[in-house]
């Protein structure tokens, strides 16, 4: 651990501190503030503005009618009656009917030419068990991609619960943010597209919050392209595990005339009880003022969704920024559990940036011969806090 001083920057962010910094910035058109293959503007079905994106549900939002329901069932009981591994999932074992189908690959479609993001509501997952819930969340996702990555660095998870466990692991630090309740700032995650399914909500505030990249790059290209320059330029990361290295890498890449803007906080800041390392170089305060403008900017014109039980979410991890409000902790059956997967489609997925490729690697690579996935019926509650999850995510 190490003592937090004025020269770090906290991981939820401080307005008046953020002002403080920034105060006195002019923007001199004479500057090139990026290499020339950046675009001046993006311009894509992908840039949008939250306050757009309410009355565009058509485009994101599918509501389940009963008989489609009902078919998702089905698929799932027949999967179950094959007797094969979860890992045999796809959509040829996960078989709907080819309207049914061709619907969710339309969904998929438009992760990477619509909006971003696709929302499947109507499935009551208190109706089935955990199994039978992790088939249709396998299942269906398996419409999006069929090559699941793994959940962290080590082990051979495919799939995480996303729930609060600090009372089962009281007086150990937990440094990855989603398995706390406290509010997530705006980041990206490793993976194409990721997969969310609610078990259960079950609590008050834990709002779900999406930003385009494209418009947070417009905005910042326009009003803050220094920003984008010192995100362009190699931050050095902390794993916050003593055992995994610390390593350099920019946010901002340019790649096949694509822009990818990368989000991440915890790595420079630290979480909780767990600070950046002192024996890392500290982050300047260009980088401070560039992570506490690309949060704000994301905040600025995000979209806010609201979980229901059942909830599929579907969204494109490199085009989309996402955050999560604090919430409220229940007990027992109430508390609110989520499931979370990452997927590529081998077909329609982004070829990353080289800067980006090592960890699409790690992410995506078979580590044992034959390749093994494990989907976790539960979450862990004793022991020793898991090393759980990427390193760089939240």
């Amino acid at each position: 651990m190490t003592a937090r001083n004025e020269t770090t920057l906290p991981y939820h962010p401080c307005h008046e501190a953020h002002r403080l910094r920034s105060q006195g910035f002019q923007l001199d058109e004479n500057e090139n503030y990026l290499p020339t293959e950046f675009p001046c503007k993006i311009d894509s079905p992908l840039v949008w503005k939250g306050e757009e994106i309410q009355s565009r549900g058509d485009e994101w939002m599918f509501q389940l009618g009963k008989d489609e329901v009902t078919e998702i069932t089905a698929a799932m009981k027949s999967f179950q009656d094959m007797g094969r591994p979860l890992k045999d999932l796809s959509p040829e074992t996960f078989s709907l009917t080819p309207p049914l189908a061709n619907r969710f690959r339309g969904l998929a479609n438009s992760l990477y030419d619509g909006v971003g993001f696709v929302v499947i509501r109507g499935i009551d997952p208190k109706a089935q068990s955990i199994m039978e819930n992790i088939i249709i969340h396998v299942g269906l996702t398996s419409y999006v991609g069929t090559k699941r990555g793994y959940m962290g660095a080590k082990g051979n998870d495919v799939l995480a619960h996303i729930r609060d466990l600090k009372n089962h692991f009281q007086g150990q630090d937990i440094v990855t943010p989603s398995f706390t309740n406290d509010a997530m700032t705006f980041h990206t995650d490793l993976g194409d597209v990721v997969s969310i399914y609610v078990l259960n909500n079950g609590s008050n505030g834990g709002s779900f919050r999406i930003a385009s990249s494209g418009n947070i790059y417009n905005f910042l290209r326009e009003t803050r392209p220094d920003v984008l320059r010192t995100l362009s330029q190699p931050f050095v990361f902390d794993t916050l595990h003593p055992e995994m290295p610390s390593y350099e890498k920019p946010l901002l890449h340019y790649h096949k005339e694509k822009v990818f803007l990368q989000s991440f906080r915890r790595p420079f800041t630290g979480f909780g009880n767990t600070a950046r390392s002192s024996q890392l170089p500290p982050i300047t305060g260009a980088q401070m003022i560039a992570l506490d403008e690309l949060h704000y900017a994301a905040l600025k014109d995000c979209f806010v969704l609201d979980f229901e039980d059942g909830d599929l979410l579907w969204f494109n991890n490199l085009a989309l920024l996402h955050a999560r409000d604090t919430y409220q902790v229940r007990t027992g059956d109430e508390q609110r559990h989520l499931l979370k997967m990452f997927v590529r489609d081998q077909t329609r997925g982004w070829e990353v940036p080289p800067a980006m490729s090592d960890r699409w690697r790690e992410l995506y690579c078979d580590r044992t011969d034959p390749r093994k996935e494990e989907f976790p019926l539960q979450y862990p509650t004793e022991g020793q806090v898991p090393n759980y999850g990427w390193p760089q995510n939240g």
